[in-house]
């Protein structure tokens, strides 16, 4: 298997190796988990830098978060539910097999299932932060509804659960970051005030958490930072108020002056949650039923600042222990940052009854992807979704509310949607005379479909930082489809809309594809008649080739999905010099006409 190991401590970006190893065998009371996605954490940097408490032997394989798929039990081990085989589980990672690898030990009691409600991504980032931020803010601290909690890098990973913790309390939640580009993250994550530290000296920041905390200053503080920051804490901190000593990510261990805690009467309370884990494992279970109660309210959000190819751990790392991130990083364990792996992946298809979307259906499921079948025809996405082992959910795609009904039922039954197929649409004939309603129809099916899709999935994948849609445009979008004028148009439109979400969203972690096939022996197809066999009869390919191309295509994050390569050249053709393309277009419409293959006339349809 690939792991980064480290041979030597030093910068994660000099020493960690990527190395071939032997997959390893768990031991009592032990599992072997397929990683499907690590979370980077600053203890990581500490870690393979040789500065954190826990010192493994080189060479090692760092990563202490992760989620994945139990994969084989420890010998002569009774093992907890959460921990059979197949079961999705997230925790943390036993050293020297941790979690920048394909495969990972844990210990079966540092580890439980993964909610529905969170994906990979972010089920490998909850436990450490939410965990430590639970244990530190209630068994610790107390905190208490009405009392005021000043968190200390509120963007960073621990920081950003603290404020949703603390909000979740009821308490008055003060964010200090590093960076105006954090302001927005701390705010999004409840904080009520938000201070930048980059704007302001230490007097400065001193004066500004007064302000921010008011008269009777912050009753918790959760610092795990040190240095500076500890010390400005000790000057707003309230009677009797208690700074929770979390971590020196900013690298100095500060020196407290209990001649001054005394006479302000302020505790000093440190927080390592890994002892919990030896020392009172029942406050871990307690923190976890907590936790899954805040999970299910949605009260919850894990933040990610971004997801990086496997091959990108060391300059993650980097990034971390430079304080250049918020939230956390994680590592999906693929060679492409944007890869989709189908096992376990929660996908939705529309006008998946038939054609292209019932083999898309298949072909995920075949995968070990979770799927909701959506058709018009109830009968038919019965029969795809009891074929597969999905759920089926008959519904309207042109009515927003139907679209919307069909995202919440999935993320209800699955979790969150990690790729949705826009794949339904509807061929109308005309020239620019046909019908209104003809043109209205295709227009709601065929456009106005994705559109209703994007509202309803873009507010949970921008929160979670990852999400992919693959809309069926087909070539008519691409190019230049005779005949059908609502057709063409509005996959024109689609292609448009398309672009458009990959433009303004990709950079949040949402990768848009556009499937443009030229000819797919469908229902759709064979309503063409003798017109779609001349023009497209001879490169037609089945829906079942189409669907090997998408899953090809998930391996990447490329724009056009193309499953006739010839399409490229035309599209090519076509921007170099649209005035010879549609030339030739406009020839190939007087052959057909002169061989009574399609005729326009004002109001005729194609025929």
């Amino acid at each position: 298997m690939k792991a980064w190991q480290v041979p030597e401590l030093g910068e994660p970006e000099r020493v960690l190796r990527l190395t071939g190893v032997e997959i390893p065998e768990p031991g009592v009371g032990q599992l072997l988990v397929r990683v499907r996605a690590a979370a980077l954490n600053f203890p990581d940097v500490l870690i393979v830098r040789g500065q954190y408490q826990d010192k493994p032997e080189l060479p090692f394989t760092p990563g202490v978060e992760l989620c994945g798929v139990v994969e084989q039990i420890g010998p002569e081990d009774v093992a907890p539910v959460h921990s059979a085989v197949g079961v999705r589980v997230m925790g943390t990672g036993l050293m020297p097999h941790g979690a920048l690898a394909e495969y990972a030990i844990v210990t079966a009691a540092d580890v439980s299932e993964a909610p529905n409600s969170l994906d990979d991504v972010h089920a490998a980032g909850f436990t450490i932060a939410y965990q430590t931020g639970w244990v530190a803010l209630h068994r610790r601290a107390a905190l208490q509804a009405g009392e005021t909690l000043l968190v200390h890098a509120a963007a960073g990973g621990v920081g950003s659960a603290a404020v949703q913790l603390g909000k979740a309390a009821g308490a008055r939640v003060i964010g200090v970051v590093g960076s105006s580009e954090k302001v927005e993250v701390a705010r999004r994550c409840g904080a009520d005030e938000v201070i930048d530290r980059s704007r302001c000296d230490h007097d400065g920041l001193v004066e500004a958490l007064r302000k921010a905390c008011g008269r009777g200053g912050a009753d918790v503080v959760y610092d795990p930072v040190g240095g500076d920051s500890f010390v400005a804490s000790t000057k707003v901190i309230a009677f009797e108020g208690r700074i929770l000593s979390v971590g020196f990510a900013g690298g100095t261990v500060p020196k407290a002056a209990v001649n001054h805690a005394l006479v302000k009467n302020y505790g000093i309370l440190g927080v390592y949650w890994g002892l919990y884990r030896s020392r009172a494992p029942e406050v871990i279970e307690q923190a976890t039923r907590a936790l899954s109660e805040l999970l299910a309210a949605g009260a919850l959000s894990p933040e990610v600042s971004s997801v990086l190819p496997f091959e990108q751990a060391p300059a993650g790392l980097s990034a971390l222990g430079a304080g250049r991130s918020t939230g956390r990083h994680r590592g999906d364990g693929s060679v492409s940052g944007a890869a989709l792996d189908l096992a376990g992946a929660n996908v939705v298809v529309t006008g998946a009854g038939s054609g292209i979307g019932a083999a898309l259906a298949r072909r995920f499921a075949a995968a070990g992807a979770r799927v909701v079948v959506n058709d018009l025809n109830a009968d038919a996405a019965q029969s795809v979704a009891g074929e597969i082992g999905g759920l089926a959910y008959p519904a309207d795609v042109a009515v927003a509310g139907q679209v919307a009904g069909l995202v919440t039922t999935a993320v209800a039954r699955f979790g969150p949607v990690d790729l949705f197929c826009a794949n339904a649409g509807i061929a109308v004939g005309g020239s620019e005379a046909a019908p209104a309603a003809d043109w209205h129809a295709a227009w709601q099916v065929n456009v106005l479909s994705h559109v209703h899709a994007a509202n309803a999935l873009l507010p949970g994948w921008l929160s979670r930082g990852r999400g992919r849609m693959i809309t069926t445009v087909s070539a008519a979008g691409l190019l230049t489809m005779l005949g059908s004028a609502p057709y063409s148009v509005t996959k024109h439109a689609a292609l448009g809309f398309a672009e458009w979400l990959r433009a303004t969203y990709s950079h949040r972690g949402i990768v848009v594809q556009a499937l443009c096939p030229q000819g797919v022996r469908t229902p759709l197809f064979d309503s063409t008649g003798e017109l779609g066999e001349a023009v497209l009869g001879a490169g037609a390919l089945d829906p079942d080739q189409v669907a090997d191309v998408v899953v090809a295509a998930l391996a990447g994050d490329r724009f056009l999905i193309l499953p006739h390569p010839q399409v490229a050249d035309h599209a090519s053709r076509r921007a170099t010099d649209p005035d010879r393309w549609l030339s030739g277009m406009n020839r190939l419409q007087q052959s057909l006409e002169g061989a009574g293959l399609l005729k326009i006339d004002r109001g005729d349809a194609p025929r």
